[in-house]
């Protein structure tokens, strides 16, 4: 068996900040990918041309859209929480520096708080579907209120 010391736990800390951004990376990938493509799903189906089917295109957009807004919130939950475990993967790198820190100096991040950031665009997401939807149904409603 071999022997634990402080540089193999070095190692291990620095392996794990560098992994837990590649799964960072994979979950932000996912959102943007989720989210246009229900973008264009919703997009698809009310280019459909059929008189017939009017009241299923707006019942399957404003359910395209309900998940779409379910999913940007759990999705942005997601990111910030592996955010938060990077966070504690680099405090782990941090302690076991020692006394003269190589890695990381105390000196502020550049740039904005990544997590904060999808924090702060999730709203303006959810309303753009929820005024997605209020298009579909007024637009839904007008057509059948004249017709």
């Amino acid at each position: 068996m071999s022997e634990v010391n402080r540089d193999k736990i070095f190692d291990r800390a620095v392996d794990l900040v560098i992994n837990q951004d590649h799964v960072i990376q994979q979950w932000t990938g996912r959102y943007i990918t989720i989210q246009t493509s229900l973008a264009v799903a919703a997009g698809v189906l009310l280019s459909w041309k059929s008189p017939n089917l009017d009241s299923i295109v707006a019942i399957l957009v404003v359910l395209i859209s309900i998940i779409a807004i379910v999913l940007a919130h759990a999705l942005t939950q997601i990111i910030k929480r592996e955010y938060e475990w990077q966070e504690r993967y680099v405090a782990m790198v941090k302690k076991t520096e020692g006394q003269n820190p190589i890695f990381y100096q105390e000196k502020p991040i550049p740039g904005k708080d990544i997590p904060t950031t999808f924090v702060q665009i999730k709203p303006y997401i959810v309303v753009a579907w929820i005024l997605f939807i209020i298009f579909v149904l007024f637009y839904w409603f007008k057509l059948y209120s004249n017709g």
